[in-house]
C-alpha cells in the first residue's frame, strides 16, 4: 500500500507542475496579443486624429505653395474684375477692380496697376482705392486686427490692418512702391462725409495672414 500512496502523490505532483506549465505557455502567449492590440489602437486612433486636422493647419500647410497664375488664364488685365472684398469690421464687400482710372473707382476697389504683378501674391507692396462716399465710405470703422478677405480668380488671401493714418493728399511718403514686402494699402479721401475732393486721405495699412506667391 506504501508504493501505491507514493503512486499517486507522484501522479499529483506531476499533474500540479503540467497545469503550471500550461498555464505559463498561455499567459506568455496571451501577452504579445494584448500589446498586439492596444498597439494596433493606438495607430488607428493616430490615423483618425490626422484626418480630422482643424481647416486652419490644413490651410497653413499649402500656405507656402506657389500659384502658377497661368493655370487660371494669366496676368490681369487692366479695367477688369478680378475678384471680391470684404472688410466684416468696416461693412464693406465690393468688386476688386485692377485698375484705377475714374470708371474703375465708380465698381469697387481699385489697385494701382503700373505693372500686372502689384496684386496678392506677387510680393510687392500694393495700393488699393475707391470713393469715400460710396464703397469705402465706411473704411474709417476698420481696427487694428480687422481683416481684410480677398476672393480673386486664383485663390483667396487674407491680410491684417496694423495700423491706420490720416495724411495730406500731397505726402507719398506715406507708400514706397519701390518695396519688395507684400503689404496692402486700403485708402479713400477723407473726411469720409464730403463729398468734394479732399485735401486728406485715410490709409489703412495691412500684412498678409494667408497670401500664396505667384510664380514668375
Amino acid at each position: 500500500m506504501q508504493w501505491i500512496a507514493k503512486a499517486l502523490a507522484g501522479l499529483v505532483l506531476f499533474i500540479g507542475c503540467a497545469a503550471l506549465v500550461w498555464n505559463s505557455k498561455n499567459q506568455f502567449q496571451w501577452q504579445p496579443q494584448t500589446f498586439q492590440f492596444s498597439s494596433l489602437t493606438a495607430q488607428q486612433d493616430v490615423i483618425q486624429q490626422l484626418s480630422t486636422l482643424p481647416a486652419e493647419i490644413q490651410k497653413e500647410t499649402s500656405a507656402h505653395a506657389p500659384i502658377n497664375i497661368m493655370d487660371f488664364g494669366g496676368w490681369p488685365e487692366k479695367h477688369t474684375a478680378i475678384g471680391t472684398m470684404t472688410i466684416p469690421d468696416a461693412n464693406i464687400s465690393c468688386n476688386v477692380i485692377f485698375g484705377d482710372n475714374n470708371s474703375d473707382l465708380n465698381k469697387g476697389g481699385c489697385f494701382y496697376a503700373d505693372r500686372q504683378d502689384r496684386i496678392p501674391g506677387g510680393g510687392l507692396q500694393m495700393l488699393m482705392a475707391s470713393h469715400n462716399n460710396s464703397y469705402f465710405h465706411t473704411l474709417g470703422d476698420v481696427k487694428e486686427g480687422s481683416k481684410v478677405l480677398l476672393d480673386l480668380y486664383y485663390g483667396e488671401y487674407e491680410y491684417e490692418v496694423v495700423r491706420t493714418e490720416v495724411v495730406r493728399a500731397t505726402d507719398t511718403t506715406t507708400y514706397d512702391l519701390n518695396s519688395t514686402e507684400e503689404e496692402l494699402i486700403v485708402y479713400t479721401c477723407y473726411p469720409f462725409d464730403q463729398l468734394s475732393a479732399t485735401p486728406y486721405r485715410f490709409f489703412v495699412y495691412c500684412k498678409p495672414v494667408y497670401s500664396r506667391p505667384l510664380q514668375k
